[in-house]
């Protein structure tokens, strides 16, 4: 029988500020923590005391540890690292002040750079480590030559390091397969924040995506596969809503094969499902995820998904062929020929939203946050 105990919380990551996807759902978990009974403070990395981006209760308390890793990127390797080894040292020192202060019953790390550090910290708090993302996810990243070697070491170097936890959490069963033997591994999914009320009609010409503009994302795949469309369908346009570092790069990309103006970069929105609303499609290319919350958000309004079936996320959503497609990756002919089958058919994508729309029943925010009560509560 599990017995709700009001606990505090501690939530360890960067920084609240970006429009990503880990932003939102740690948001939106810490949110509901506070709203029935617990209490949450947040001590983040790198916000440089920014408003957040996504909205947070006021009863949570954040702690700015003003380490800020990030102002160390692009400087010289050597530089980086002796900074970088600098910045640790004062943010593990941080963090523990904010621990033995607020004396938590539970700290959560994201796996940003304080779970290199945070199960070494005395304190009796039960410690979680939750990751967003495959486990091979580094490996996918597309580096060369050394720095590829070097990716190897640290994904097999993590399989070690989320042992000394006392729980670590993945997100799809399909990731919990490919981390090693352990005793403390959890599978919870993500879960649809702020689920909306109305549906897709999927009458209107129009395709949608959401993400940041990097290389994970592979826009500049879908680039290729709507330039193989967009002629034949010169009514239909996709909007993309997303900034990043490859904005530049992909705007010129894009406006070089494809000249009739129907794809168009658009900066990020909060309000993700009145652009999801009003449209027909959903589309994903990304070369990696964990478990994409937009999948989730595009099956609350019941749009049709077609998405690379990687390694981990997309085949907990699309059922292939039923309310989306899944294809086979990099393979932007196929994904071309999925895309372009939905365009045409009308009655295929009202069937397939219905399907969808069913999904989303097993990702409400009450199902997945009693998980995450019966492992704080132990």
């Amino acid at each position: 029988m599990i017995v709700n105990l009001s606990m505090k919380i501690l939530y360890c990551l960067p920084l609240l500020y970006n429009s990503g996807g880990i932003e939102r759902i740690v948001t939106a978990k810490a949110n509901w923590f506070v709203e029935h009974g617990h209490e949450v403070v947040m001590a983040l990395s790198d916000n440089k005391k920014r408003n957040p981006y996504f909205p947070l209760n006021p009863k949570i308390r954040i702690y700015e540890l003003n380490v800020n890793y990030l102002d160390d990127m692009g400087c010289h390797p050597l530089k980086w690292h002796i900074n970088q080894k600098k910045r640790k040292r004062l943010h593990k020192s941080a963090l523990n002040d904010v621990i033995q202060k607020e004396n938590p019953d539970v700290a959560i790390s994201v796996f940003a750079e304080e779970s290199k550090f945070l199960y070494d910290i005395r304190h009796s708090c039960r410690k979680i480590i939750e990751f967003h993302f495959t486990r091979y996810h580094k490996v996918y990243s597309g580096r060369q030559g050394l720095r590829k070697m070097l990716d190897r070491w640290r994904t097999f170097a993590a399989g070690r390091l989320v042992a000394k936890y006392d729980d670590f959490v993945v997100l799809t069963e399909r990731d919990k397969q490919s981390w090693p033997q352990l005793d403390n591994i959890h599978v919870i999914p993500n879960f649809i924040v702020n689920k909306p009320e109305g549906i897709a009609a999927c009458k209107q010409k129009r395709v949608v995506a959401f993400g940041r503009l990097a290389h994970q994302k592979g826009f500049d795949r879908l680039v290729d596969i709507w330039q193989k469309v967009c002629y034949d369908f010169p009514d239909w346009r996709l909007d993309v809503y997303g900034s990043g570092e490859d904005e530049v790069s992909l705007t010129e990309y894009s406006e070089s094969l494809i000249k009739n103006g129907s794809l168009v970069f658009h900066k990020p929105v909060t309000d993700v499902y009145r652009e999801m609303q009003k449209s027909s499609i959903y589309v994903m290319s990304s070369r990696y995820e964990g478990f994409p919350m937009v999948l989730l958000e595009a099956s609350s309004v019941g749009l049709p998904c077609i998405s690379f079936d990687i390694d981990c996320g997309p085949s907990d959503i699309i059922e292939d062929g039923k309310n989306g497609f899944l294809v086979p990756d990099g393979c932007v002919d196929v994904f071309a020929e999925r895309l372009r089958k939905l365009m045409t058919d009308e009655n295929l994508r009202i069937g397939m939203s219905r399907e969808m729309k069913k999904v989303s029943e097993k990702f409400s925010s009450t199902a997945v946050m009693k998980e995450w009560e019966r492992l704080i509560e132990g």
